[in-house]
């Protein structure tokens, strides 16, 4: 797909109001494009596309785009990595809204790496500092995330020169510098996926090599206690690894596993509880795991793996769900159902961000789609949908299944 040059209209498919209209503020929207990322307020959300570039070579070399979308003013900015990298990843966008992070495969087909970038609104795209001397190399630098203001950066290096080598975690700074990692005893690497707002708290996972293999546990890092292992060592995990850290540093969500064979179980651990093991999350689930987190970590959005057989053979598919503290998961599709949201047939497959309130979720669809689902005050909201049901059935609407 290719990214219109100005109009809205072209990438929104669809908006869903509630069936019974303004008593909830439920919503959903969907948009051809694959979802990256939400800013805190959920009022920008970053998405990317593919188009055909007729001027490369070879002429159907596909180079990524995105474009960061305003959805209360109903209006977007096209980014184009263009000259800068073919082959574009983007992978986050600062709470604030104004820096977005990525990693450029090459600066044409078969040329220079483009590595890894900051995008800042206003001045445009940065690449970041690596040590990589030979251009035609791979790439070993991928960028993970970025605080709230975009001013520092996690990120990843690897995979190793061998095989099984741990991925080593890399930082960068403000002025695009690579900095120093925090310093870890012989043996032991440590890489972060998450980082809170203030940049102050970090989490990931620290990698032991045990002779063949590397044993991977998750840490929550601050610089006054410094790594700290999630999972108690009574629980004798096999391994272990951090899936998303609420806004405020407070509140970090992963899974582990008690032997190789079986399948991860999730947890979360806060200052209040500290580790709660969560399982599988759905009572019908063959795992589940929490991809983001609100601001104080009251509420998560991820996918649960469910039990399912199709055509003679087992199959997991996977649905979005919601979960909140003290209340547990649900699915997302039966939340915003409840809420008289139609939802026209299409499957939401997984949830990968959510707003600073918890009021916005970030996802995609089976089909393909990415969605924006509006769920206002989801404790506040359910209920509110609960009692409007019989009201809801009684209404007569137009149903057309989403289709691709």
């Amino acid at each position: 797909m290719r990214f219109p040059a100005s109009s809205w209209a072209g990438l929104i498919l669809s908006t869903l109001a509630a069936s019974v209209a303004g008593a909830t503020g439920a919503s959903i929207e969907f948009f051809e494009a694959t979802p990256v990322a939400l800013s805190g307020s959920g009022r920008q959300v970053l998405l990317a596309g593919v188009y055909t570039d007729p001027t490369a070579t070879p002429s159907l070399f596909r180079n990524q785009v995105a474009g960061l979308w305003d959805l209360d003013e109903r209006s977007y900015e096209r980014i184009d990595a263009g000259e800068f990298g073919f082959g574009t990843a983007w992978a986050d966008l600062s709470t604030d809204g104004t820096t977005i992070v990525g990693t450029a495969g090459s600066r044409a087909p078969g040329g220079e790496i483009g590595g890894p970038f900051r995008w800042r609104k206003g001045s445009g795209f940065e690449q970041l500092e690596t040590t990589e001397t030979d251009p035609l190399r791979f790439n070993p630098y991928s960028t993970l995330g970025t605080s709230g203001n975009g001013d520092l950066v996690i990120g990843s290096f690897g995979p190793g020169l061998r095989f099984g080598d741990p991925t080593e975690g890399v930082f960068w700074d403000a002025s695009g510098d690579l900095v120093e990692a925090p310093s870890e005893p012989e043996g032991v690497v440590s890489f972060f996926e998450h980082i809170s707002d203030d940049g102050l708290t970090l989490a990931g996972i620290r990698q032991e090599v045990l002779g063949d293999r590397v044993r991977s546990t998750a840490i929550r890092w601050t610089e006054e206690a410094g790594p700290i292992e999630l999972v108690p060592a009574a629980l004798l995990a096999s391994t272990s690894r951090t899936t998303a850290l609420s806004g405020d540093g407070g509140v970090a969500f992963g899974t582990y596993r008690l032997d190789s064979p079986e399948f991860p179980r999730a947890f979360v651990v806060d200052s209040k509880h500290g580790f709660l093991d969560l399982g599988n999350l759905l009572p019908d689930a063959l795992t589940g795991s929490l991809l983001a987190s609100s601001q104080d970590g009251r509420v998560a959005v991820g996918d649960a793996s469910l039990f399912g057989r199709a055509e003679g053979s087992f199959v997991t598919p996977t649905e979005a769900i919601l979960w909140e503290s003290g209340k547990g998961a649900r699915r997302l599709a039966e939340i915003l159902e409840e809420l008289g949201v139609d939802l026209r047939g299409a499957r939401l497959q997984s949830a990968i961000d959510v707003s600073a309130d918890g009021t916005r979720v970030l996802g995609r669809t089976s089909e393909g789609y990415a969605f924006v689902a509006v769920i206002p005050e989801p404790s506040t909201a359910i209920l509110m949908g609960l009692g409007l049901l019989g009201l809801a059935a009684g209404s007569t609407r137009s149903r057309r299944p989403l289709r691709r």
